[in-house]
């Protein structure tokens, strides 16, 4: 089973709230993945404010999205495959349904010695 996945969309400009240890709440028009800012109150603070949000913010796009690819082909009848178990399959008549292959596998190889022998 393969998967595919999406990534969506670039960091953007958008407003966060930092919080300056001695000057408190200020706000900043920045890129989205910005984690920390400089103290934009006093020339001489200039210290470091990391991002606290004071409230939840509203965010509706979905940045990374994994969706199901196509189901792999067997790449043979002997080829395992356990997709009817994942659906729901009895196991019981999983593994009727392996030994019915092997052994019309099992035959078509005994009948290719044969004629291999002629």
């Amino acid at each position: 089973m393969t998967y595919r996945v999406i990534h969506r969309g670039a960091p953007r400009p958008i407003i966060l709230e930092f919080r300056c240890p001695q000057h408190g709440w200020f706000d900043e028009f920045v890129d989205s993945g910005t984690e920390e800012m400089p103290c934009p109150f006093q020339a001489a603070c200039g210290s470091p404010s990391p991002w606290s949000p004071r409230k939840v913010p509203m965010i509706s796009m979905r940045r990374v999205e994994a969706t199901r690819g196509k189901a792999e082909a067997p790449e043979h009848r002997g080829w395992l495959d356990t997709s009817n178990l994942e659906e729901g399959q009895d196991p019981e008549e999983f593994q009727a349904e392996r030994e019915a292959v092997h052994e019309e596998l099992r035959k078509e190889l005994v009948t290719e010695m044969v004629r291999s022998d002629r």
